[in-house]
């Protein structure tokens, strides 16, 4: 996975039963606005995701993976504080 800022870490993990996993964490000291979140092709199977905060905080916005498995341009959330972490699991709809 690749994030648009530097200070922003974004791993996927998935089971070999299909459950797959989040997180996204904001090292950085200052707010990151607006970053994006890709994932190369064959990353998850094609179609619509809910993710579902696992650490009780907001869910972040639906996520569309196109026919090859991956995607481009999904912002999870509008934001992230400075030093603020998601852990997220992702639902098939």
């Amino acid at each position: 996975m690749t994030a648009s800022a530097p200070s922003v870490a974004a791993y996927l993990r998935v089971a070999e039963g299909g459950e797959a996993a989040l997180v996204i964490a904001n090292l950085g000291a200052e707010p990151a606005s607006g970053v994006t979140l890709s994932a190369e092709a064959g990353s998850l199977e094609p179609g619509a995701y809910r993710a579902r905060n696992l650490l009780g905080g907001p869910d972040a916005a639906d996520l569309e993976v196109g026919a090859d498995g991956g995607f481009s341009g999904w912002v999870a959330y509008p934001e992230l504080g400075p030093r603020q972490g998601h852990v997220l699991a992702l639902e098939g709809s």
